[in-house]
């Protein structure tokens, strides 16, 4: 069965297998290293290979489980347990695979491609346009410069559907896996929670222990990261899937904005 174009589920006599193909074998050999290493050292939460090394394929067991809910204390609870697992792993990491993360290069960029946008988006954002460029850039100016970081593995992308939570949670797809600072990929991971806690750091702070490895670059949340990268994905697709993509894009972003003083605020009071 097709699940998406480049992956499958396939149902043998042994069981069900995940199968993903890569244009390129780099990515699958590296995806395949991670695996091995943490199943080599006993990583909970990882699914084992099954497919040989030099091809462009993954094979791994089929995972029962559902994607994580941030809406949800306990599955918030539970993949950034996952993340910490992952940050405090043992291997070590250097090698041909994994580049480095530099978040600050990352976000310039994304910003830089958002301002090179003005003429699709202005249309649709009107003044919220200058004022996303606005955080963006005062976030920017605070954010520390990059050096050598710590050797930890970050998973890359931690968009909820990434961590499937069932009787054995597993976290999957370590297609964009990097080497760097935990506290960043943590930054990451409240990007996406925050909407769903009503924006309130103080509250999710307090609800996650983990979480407070970000503290010394609480100022990094300021960056709007959301809202860029919806709206650059927005402009990528269809004319049809605009006009759905729109009906959500538009009032996540009028709620995020004005919820950004409390973002500010928190900010301003815990740092």
């Amino acid at each position: 069965m097709q699940l998406k174009e480049n992956c499958w589920r396939y149902d043998t006599e042994t069981g069900a297998f995940f199968v993903k193909y890569y244009e390129d074998s780099f990515t699958a050999n590296k995806v395949r290293f991670i695996h091995e290493q943490l199943t080599q050292q006993k990583f909970p939460y990882i699914a084992p290979m099954t497919s040989k090394r030099a091809t462009p394929y993954i094979v791994h067991k089929w995972i029962e489980g559902k994607p994580a809910s941030y809406e949800k204390r306990e599955d918030r609870t539970k993949t950034l347990a996952m993340l910490q697992a992952l940050h405090e792993s043992t291997v070590g990491w250097d090698g041909p695979y994994l580049p480095r993360q530099d978040l600050r290069k990352k976000w310039e960029a994304r910003l830089s491609k958002f301002i090179s946008k003005e003429r699709e988006l202005i249309p649709l954002l009107g003044s919220n346009f200058h004022t996303i460029i606005s955080l963006g850039e005062l976030a920017l100016k605070k954010m520390q410069p990059f050096k050598d970081p710590t050797q930890s593995l970050l998973h890359g992308d931690v968009v909820h559907h990434n961590f499937l939570l069932g009787d054995t949670p597993v976290l999957i797809d370590f297609d964009l896996a990097c080497i760097g600072d935990p506290s960043e990929e943590v930054i990451l991971w409240m990007n996406r929670v925050l909407p769903h806690v009503q924006y309130d750091i103080k509250a999710l702070l307090y609800e996650q222990p983990y979480a407070e490895i970000v503290r010394h670059k609480l100022a990094y949340l300021i960056y709007p990261n959301e809202l860029l990268r919806e709206w650059l994905y927005f402009i990528q697709v269809s004319d049809t899937q605009k006009e759905q993509l729109y009906k959500y894009v538009n009032p996540f972003t009028e709620r995020a904005l004005f919820m950004w003083s409390r973002i500010m605020k928190h900010v301003h009071e815990l740092s």
